[in-house]
């Protein structure tokens, strides 16, 4: 595989895997989230998303998640 065969292929992975498995997550299952002290991406009141993000960072660190 060529060097730039191989991030092609991945990019066809990834967007076979997008295409089918969103159409079976619920949207429970979506915006569940692993800790009540969580960071994640939420849709703001205008209807866009934006990731949670702190500038220091909060002490602990919130888990990671994305959902919505």
């Amino acid at each position: 595989m060529s060097e730039l065969d191989r991030p092609r292929w991945q990019l066809n992975v990834s967007r076979s895997l997008l295409a089918l498995h969103p159409k079976q997550v619920t949207d429970e299952e979506a915006l569940w989230e692993p800790a009540s002290n969580c960071w994640n991406v939420r849709r703001k009141t205008d209807g866009t998303w934006a990731a949670d993000w702190a500038v220091p960072e909060p002490e602990p660190i919130p888990a990671l998640s994305v959902g919505g």
